[in-house]
């Protein structure tokens, strides 16, 4: 702590458990709903609703400037052919496992 103990922070707020203080996070979010940057975010993440979080951020990251996003046969199906060379968006698809059969020395009686 060294020469600061015993001194309080003007941010801190211990009641909360944020951290900060209520004045602060209050002109923090004013600031934030007021930029440019938080509405084009908020359009960027309405835009693609349908996708989970992590890829809406994998979207981002990978073609911020991308509008819509769809599989190969699905560009096809709209009409449109995906140009030689275009480079993919990868996100994360779900996966599911079909089970064959239960293993009859695992099974409890």
């Amino acid at each position: 702590m060294g020469e600061r103990e015993g001194q309080a922070c003007p941010v801190l707020n211990q009641g909360t458990g944020t951290g900060l203080s209520r004045p602060h996070r209050r002109a923090q979010v004013a600031a934030l709903a007021g930029s440019e940057e938080w509405i084009a975010d908020l359009r960027f993440v309405a835009a693609f609703r349908r996708y989970s979080f992590r890829n809406v951020v994998l979207i981002a990251a990978q073609c911020p400037h991308v509008t819509y996003v769809a599989g190969y046969r699905t560009w096809q199906d709209l009409g449109r052919q995906v140009g030689k060379g275009e480079r993919t968006i990868k996100i994360l698809g779900y996966s599911t496992k079909k089970v064959a059969g239960t293993d009859p020395d695992t099974v409890n009686p």
